[in-house]
């Protein structure tokens, strides 16, 4: 969710809810815990006074990207003890597993 928002910046329920493939309910709830840790903050949409956007706070974009260094250094710590023919082999296996959840989501749409 809050990669989401990293990326997309300040999105409607809708929006988020379709992208996450959850229920307004869900993504009702999820929002609310991450409203309480300040994570995110919503706002009246520009376009539609009566919806809510969405926007990672600024200690949200903190913690994101804290998380991205964390990943970053974590992809160079495996890069370093793999060679670069397992590599190859790690990256194949990791692009099937993102098509077959690509598959999976796009089939509950």
């Amino acid at each position: 969710m809050l990669e989401v928002l990293r990326v997309n910046g300040a999105l409607r329920p809708s929006i988020m809810s379709k992208q996450l493939g959850i229920s307004r309910t869900q993504l009702s709830k999820a929002l609310r815990v991450l409203k309480d840790l300040q994570l995110v903050e919503q706002t009246s949409d520009d376009n539609d006074g009566r919806v809510q956007a969405t926007r990672l706070s600024a200690q949200g974009t903190a913690f994101m990207e804290r998380a991205a260094k964390q990943r970053h250094g974590t992809a160079q710590l495996v890069a370093s003890v793999m060679t670069a023919g397992k590599q190859a082999i790690f990256a194949e296996l990791c692009h099937k597993a993102i098509r077959g959840l690509q598959t999976e989501i796009g089939e509950h749409d």
